[in-house]
């Protein structure tokens, strides 16, 4: 599990939240944790392949998020939190994009907290 301390993401604001950024990342939160739920109940590769692409659109989402309103550290440890690789079979590679997803969702609670102060 990506280990992260919120005192580590205390500085790590550009500026003041707004109430418009909290509550893009609060969408970003449910869409990770919809990810999560969905991802856990995935049955077959191609459901998977569309799992994936949902999962790419909102790292990406979240990417640009996170780049608009947080220092670089910030991102790029998110970047790195969701880019676990491995697995031979799609079970296992999916049990491996699930935990990176899981990842980037912590990461991504302590960074809200951060907003909410």
């Amino acid at each position: 599990m990506h280990q992260t301390r919120s005192t580590e993401h205390r500085h790590a604001l550009r500026r003041d939240p707004s109430g418009v950024l909290t509550s893009e990342m609060e969408g970003s939160l449910a869409r990770g944790a919809q990810l999560d739920v969905w991802g856990s109940a995935i049955a077959d590769e191609a459901s998977m392949t569309v799992w994936r692409g949902a999962r790419r659109r909102w790292a990406s989402a979240t990417t640009r998020l996170l780049a608009s309103e947080f220092e670089a550290e910030a991102v790029a440890e998110f970047a790195r939190a969701i880019d676990l690789r491995g697995g031979q079979t799609w079970q296992e590679r999916l049990q491996v994009e699930l935990a990176a997803t899981r990842n980037g969702l912590e990461l991504l609670r302590l960074l809200a907290g951060t907003l909410r102060g």
